[in-house]
Order: C-alpha cells, then structure tokens, then sequence
C-alpha cells in the first residue's frame, strides 16, 4: 500500500529509463530542478552508485570468506597428514610384513588408508548440512532477498577436499610402504 506524503517531505524521485537514455534523463532532471527548486542543490544518482557500497560490502565478505576457507583447508590438511604419520608409525612393522608376504604397494595403501576414507567422507556429509544451514542463516541474516545456494558451491569444496586428502593420506602411506621391508621390520 503506498500513502501519498506531504508536500513538504517530496525529497526523492525514483525515474526508469530505456537504455542509454540515463544520461539524458538525468540532465533533463537536472534542470527542471534548478527551475523549480533553485536554492537546493541536485542530488541526483544513478542505482549503480546507491548499490556500490552493498558490492563493495559483499565483495570483503566473500575475501574474508575465502581466507577463512583456505586457512581451514591448510589446516585440515596439516591435521590428516598428522594422523596420517601417526597411524603409519604405529603400523611399520604390519606394513613391512605385508610387503615380505607379497601385498602390492596398492594393497598395504588400501588397508592402512581404508579408516581416512571414512573420516573424510563422515566430515564431507557434516561440512555439507552445517555449511548449507549456517550458509543460510548468514544469508538471511544479512539479506531479506538472496538466491540460494547453487549445487557448484558444494561441489567444488567436496572436490578440493577429497583432493587435498587424497593427495595427503596416499602420499604418506606410499611413502611408508614404498621403503625397504628389512629397514621397516628393524623400526622399534
């Protein structure tokens, strides 16, 4: 519903142009208001102008965002490449005994890797539904209208995870299980 206001609080005209015509409109704008109300200035703006200070206001939050995303993946990973280390140093001797029987380097990495799939994958499905919902509370916190979430924004950190954590647990274990059986079996 809209009330007409009273005279003396007309301050603001919202006008909508065809497009190129802005700069014109607002020039025709511009002296049909010296004309009428000389003693005031123009106050005239363009809409890019008004939703800049909202761009640049999204534009930081997505830097900080973005920080915050790759310090928690450095971070992560550091994490997955520690229990990855300890995990290995506890299974040397398994690890050399299996290679003297015959596992293949695949093998002895299945089996030393098979408890991080789990992890990584029980922590992709709790990142997701946090990070959807605390993505949506951010949103409507700071929007009354926003789009959702597209299907890309999930995927492509999933990717990035299962790299980062692929490139980190078979990296340690192929390490491990890639060195001399007889050195392995020595370690105390």
């Amino acid at each position: 519903m809209t009330f007409m206001a009273k005279q003396e609080d007309y301050d603001r005209i919202a006008v909508q142009t065809k497009e190129g015509a802005a700069g014109s409109v607002h020039e025709t704008l511009q002296e049909g208001w010296k004309q009428v109300i000389p003693n005031y200035p123009f106050n005239g703006m363009f809409q890019e102008e008004l939703m800049q200070e909202s761009k640049d206001v999204n534009k930081n939050i997505k830097q900080i965002f973005t920080f915050l995303s790759i310090a928690a993946l450095l971070l992560s990973a550091v994490g997955l490449y520690a229990l990855v280390s300890l995990r290995v140093l506890s299974k040397t001797k398994e690890i050399g005994i299996r290679k003297v029987v015959g596992a293949s380097i695949a093998k002895v990495m299945q089996v030393v890797g098979k408890p991080y799939s789990y992890i990584v994958g029980i922590s992709i499905v709790v990142g997701l539904v946090a990070g959807y919902y605390n993505a949506m509370l951010l949103m409507d916190s700071l929007c009354t209208q926003h789009t959702g979430a597209s299907v890309e924004a999930f995927l492509i950190p999933v990717a990035i995870i299962l790299l980062t954590a692929a490139l980190t647990v078979t990296g340690k274990i192929y390490q491990a299980s890639s060195q001399n059986p007889a050195r392995s079996l020595r370690y105390e």
